[in-house]
């Protein structure tokens, strides 16, 4: 057996994404951009955000207690710990496929963490005519809910 190939995530086709992404309550409602691209180009400057956010504070950066406690049960679960992050580098590989010019996205458990604690903080912005999502935890999670481990 190639080991390369059995650890390769299974893709399923940009045609079926954009089907499931439509399909959902957010997306009919009309809560949720109908044009994926406006997700990632809104998840690229989530993240480019809030990794400058890090970088700036360093370790003076504190996790809100609700993401401090998520980031406590993942590091004494292995077994989840490893399901979050096979999630995440599943939602990666749909996500630099379809977003190819993407420079900031959630590679690790850490980048997820702190964009997930930087959003919490902030209320989405009110822009009535530019197309974002109205659930940021929605838009966070688009590409790794699109994945077997998600």
């Amino acid at each position: 057996m190639d080991s390369k190939k059995d650890n390769e995530v299974q893709l399923i086709s940009k045609k079926q994404f954009e089907t499931q992404f439509k399909s959902r309550f957010g997306t009919v409602a009309g809560y949720i951009p109908k044009d994926l691209e406006q997700i990632g180009t809104w998840l690229n400057d989530q993240v480019k955000v809030a990794t400058s956010k890090k970088a700036n504070e360093g370790d003076d950066l504190s996790l809100l207690p609700s993401v401090n406690a998520l980031a406590t049960i993942l590091k004494n679960d292995k077994n989840l710990n490893d399901e979050v992050s096979a999630m995440i580098q599943e939602g990666l590989s749909i996500y630099t496929k379809y977003e190819p010019t993407a420079k900031y996205y959630v590679a690790t458990l850490q980048t997820l963490l702190i964009t997930l604690n930087f959003m919490i903080l902030q209320a989405p912005k009110f822009m009535p005519k530019t197309p974002h999502s109205s659930f940021p935890m929605s838009g966070l999670f688009v590409y790794m809910m699109a994945t077997p481990s998600g």
